[in-house]
């Protein structure tokens, strides 16, 4: 049920009720469907000519969340020419002409994307600019398959296409959701031609001077930060809706671009890690890799798994962008060392230490006899701390003899790699980047979706940067002049914490702060 100042909708088994201030009521039977009533509900207007109802009422009306539910039944209707026939007739709510159209558009160039159809189909007929993408992908779906089989054969003995595998292995890769990982490893190890397909960011340069981008790129990083879409737009003088858009706007895949060719200069070396993080109620992964000298992020990628052919993908794409780096340090990960031998096996390798006395303590905890639990402690100390090799490993050989059940872990997981402990190393930078992702996930009531998962990963490797990692990018970049206090100045809506600040209940001073 929705309440407005006029008027008021209910919703019943078998009919939508709606009443207003005066004598009349009016139903609509749920048999005439939701699409046509949401259509009706949109024309009531009041005399002034302003919509009374508005796509986020209509919406609600129905059991959905967002806006966007009725206002593509709205573009639908402006679709098919605002002819109820046609609007009703076809399940899918396309026009006949415009269904022309787009099936000539499509049938001109049959191998590209539907994402890159539409952007090309938006620009040739610019008067149906208002057709989202979802009923762009209706209207191709609704072409005569006869028609697309007879353009692709004349299309190919004219040698007008040119088929190679190259491009199917690119498709393969490139398709996360129907492509496994461990697939896409395969695939580029089967054909070379795949090497060199994964993904390579394109984009935009973004205009830093813009004053517009500024504001929306103050309001990403106090959303990053943890503020709140609702904060934000009490704050802004703004629709929550309009914060929302802003943020996916600069959080983009665009701004991964962004960072990857802002960053031109490294240590070479890294320490790399891996940090779970919750999507949509599903567990999902976020692989890092760490400048371990200045502790900035190169690379963060979300993945829905964490085996070797994720690493495998995760490293190659590191090479793809930085080249070998001289030095990496992880923990003891098999999937990760698998995957690291395959990318990198020539490249130095170093184990983190504290992860190794992290589980060696666990070991020595269990010793129930005191004197013999305290002398392990040191020699598991002196292991990592002596000065000299030597020693260090001497400690090691003298730990694993005081206790048979230290021996075997010492033995398998110490003396055996001793020659990846030998400097002493730890991954605490990519640790503690790992800590700032949990924050910025665990401060927030879920993420509901992939995109948003992304946009926080994006925000969060581009702030820090931004913050902490301006040594890695060139002295020439436009970012030097933004200057985030007086975006601030210029766009920080005071009235509305003046407004409220006036008065005293409980629920006010709630909001102001």
């Amino acid at each position: 049920m929705i309440n407005t100042k006029r008027v008021e909708i209910i919703k019943t088994a078998k009919a939508i009720i709606i009443k207003t201030n005066g004598p009349i009521i009016i139903t609509f039977p749920l048999g005439l469907g939701i699409n046509l009533i949401s259509i009706l509900l949109r024309f009531i207007k009041d005399t002034n000519g302003n919509y009374i109802f508005s796509y986020q009422d209509i919406s609600e009306v129905f059991g959905k969340s967002y806006r966007q539910w009725s206002n593509n039944i709205y573009q639908l209707w402006v679709s098919s020419g605002e002819n109820v026939k046609l609007f009703l007739e076809d399940k899918r709510e396309t026009g006949e002409t415009i269904l022309g159209l787009v099936s000539e558009f499509v049938l001109l160039y049959p191998l590209r994307s539907i994402l890159e159809q539409h952007r090309e189909f938006i620009k040739a007929y610019p008067e149906h600019k208002t057709m989202c993408i979802n009923i762009f992908r209706a209207y191709v779906s609704a072409i005569d398959c006869n028609k697309l089989i007879t353009v692709l054969r004349k299309q190919l003995d004219a040698g007008k296409l040119n088929i190679k595998s190259s491009y199917f292995v690119k498709v393969l890769l490139s398709e996360g959701k129907r492509t496994s990982s461990l697939q896409k490893s395969y695939i580029s190890d089967l054909f070379p031609e795949g090497q060199n397909l994964l993904p390579v960011l394109t984009g935009n340069d973004i205009d830093w001077n813009n004053q517009n981008i500024q504001k929306k790129l103050l309001v990403s990083f106090l959303y990053i930060y943890g503020v709140s879409q609702d904060k934000l737009a009490f704050l802004f003088g703004v629709s929550k809706t309009s914060i929302h858009n802003w943020v996916h706007k600069i959080l983009n895949k665009e701004l991964e671009y962004t960072i990857l060719k802002m960053i031109t200069k490294w240590s070479g070396k890294i320490c790399v890690d891996e940090k779970w993080i919750r999507v949509a109620g599903k567990w999902q992964y976020v692989l890092s890799a760490v400048d371990s000298v200045t502790g900035v992020p190169l690379l963060s990628k979300r993945f829905t798994t964490c085996d070797t052919a994720t690493w495998t993908l995760f490293f190659k794409e590191f090479k793809l962008y930085y080249g070998n780096p001289l030095l990496i340090v992880s923990d003891g990960s098999n999937s990760l060392l698998a995957g690291l031998n395959i990318v990198f096996p020539r490249v130095s390798h170093q184990l983190c230490w504290f992860h190794k006395l992290k589980n060696l303590h666990k070991r020595i905890y269990q010793i129930t006899d005191g004197q013999i639990r305290a002398r392990a402690f040191g020699l598991a100390n002196g292991m990592f701390h002596n000065k000299h090799v030597s020693s260090r490993k001497y400690a090691a050989r003298l730990l694993a003899s005081l206790d048979g059940m230290l021996e075997k872990y010492i033995t398998r997981s110490i003396l055996n790699q001793w020659l990846k402990l030998t400097s002493c190393l730890t991954s605490n930078a990519a640790e503690r980047y790992n800590r700032k992702l949990e924050k910025c996930f665990n401060c927030r009531y879920g993420v509901k979706n992939e995109k948003c998962a992304d946009a926080l990963i994006n925000g969060l490797w581009f702030s820090d940067i931004l913050i902490n990692g301006r040594m890695h990018c060139e002295n020439s970049n436009l970012l030097e002049n933004v200057d985030f206090s007086k975006v601030l100045k210029a766009n920080f809506e005071n009235k509305h914490i003046l407004h409220f600040s006036k008065n005293n209940d409980a629920k006010t001073i709630k909001n102001v702060a």
